[in-house]
């Protein structure tokens, strides 16, 4: 047995010295199903030897190699056989004599071999190729899958039968009949632990099953509170909701009246500020008529007032004054119309004197 410890030279090729005849192709694969991906090819081969066989397995690189010794020398196939799995690093295999039972693929194909379950041709790229004691090679996945121990080939199996008169190594009985019992009773008792186990298993998950029920119980009846609450809170928001609904669209409603309301104030406004405008011109040339009437009724009771205090003093004078007076004439030259002055004058004159005539 090599030891990983010791400074050798190592390959990246295996072998399994001693495979129960009782464990498949498909037990095999899945033996070494965690290290699938770095399995470039697997070979079933035999000796001699009755009811074991052999399997070498190439892999990618020496540390995968190294880490399949480390995680498989010496550990059991399956739980129920006592049988391990001894490894052994393989530097390379020859086939000496085709008559005892060894072969190996042939390497100087012309055409590249096919998988025959899926069809697909393998090439050096392709990992996990199975060579199985017939020379036919797989994929291994694709083996896995065929349900019949057989080559799907040639129909040959793969796996050698027991031989009767095979015996123990270690107590030398050679009958089938206790080693079968034996094997049963081992079975037995591996059942029974684990059918244990599972119940001990089981009562503990439904213990915790139990516990999480009534956890979840609780989370229940919290919950259904906190949905009665918000519940009673929703309806509450939505009569709320409801009643600003219902003040908005006041609002909006009466916003849109003032909105009238005041493009119609507007309206009257500009007609206000028209009539106001023609109002006010009324009212200048009104104030200027006005002004116009002022000025002469101011004229004429200067007149008057000046024909009064002339009559007054008329009245004051002596009898044979006023008789004079009334008797006279009053002659006034008329001033030229070149003259404003003088056309203004005659005019007060005449007026005047026609109020004097008018007065006696």
């Amino acid at each position: 047995m090599t030891s990983l410890k010791e400074d050798v030279r190592r390959s990246a090729m295996l072998c399994i010295l001693t495979v129960p005849a009782a464990m498949t192709s498909h037990d095999l694969m899945k033996f070494v199903a965690p290290f699938n991906e770095v399995i470039e090819q697997m070979k079933i081969i035999r000796d001699s030897t009755p009811n074991q066989y052999m399997v070498l397995i190439k892999f990618s690189a020496q540390a995968d190699a190294d880490s399949f010794y480390m995680a498989c020398n010496g550990r059991q196939f399956n739980s129920i056989e006592d049988d391990v799995c001894q490894l052994v690093y393989v530097e390379r295999a020859e086939v000496l004599k085709s008559e005892d039972g060894a072969s190996l693929p042939v390497m100087d194909l012309t055409e590249l071999p096919k998988c025959t379950v899926c069809l697909e041709r393998m090439d050096e790229s392709v990992n996990g190729i199975l060579t199985t004691l017939c020379n036919h090679s797989f994929h291994s996945q694709c083996l896995q899958r065929w349900d019949d121990t057989t080559c799907p080939v040639c129909r040959y199996c793969q796996t050698p039968e027991p031989v009767e008169e095979n015996k123990c190594f270690e107590c030398g009985v050679q009958e089938y009949s206790y080693l079968l019992t034996s094997q049963l009773e081992s079975q037995r008792i591996y059942w029974e632990n684990k059918i244990v186990r599972i119940e001990k298993d089981t009562a503990e998950e439904i213990n915790n099953m139990k516990t999480k029920f009534k956890e979840t119980i609780e989370k229940c009846d919290n919950l259904e509170h906190k949905l009665n609450d918000l519940l009673k809170e929703k309806q509450s928001v939505e009569r709320r909701c409801t009643q600003l609904n219902t003040k908005v669209a006041k609002l909006t409603n009466e916003l849109k009246e003032e909105q009238e309301m005041n493009k119609c104030l507007r309206a009257n406004q500009v007609l206000l500020q028209n009539k106001l405008k023609e109002e006010e011109r009324v009212l200048k040339e009104t104030c200027d008529q006005k002004d116009l009437q002022i000025t002469e009724i101011q004229e004429q009771l200067r007149d008057v007032m000046f024909y009064l205090e002339t009559q007054q003093k008329i009245n004051h004078l002596p009898a044979e004054t006023r008789q004079e007076i009334q008797e006279g004439q009053i002659n006034i030259a008329m001033a030229s119309a070149s003259s404003p002055a003088s056309s203004g004058g005659s005019g007060k004159l005449s007026s005047r004197k026609g109020r004097s005539k008018r007065g006696k």
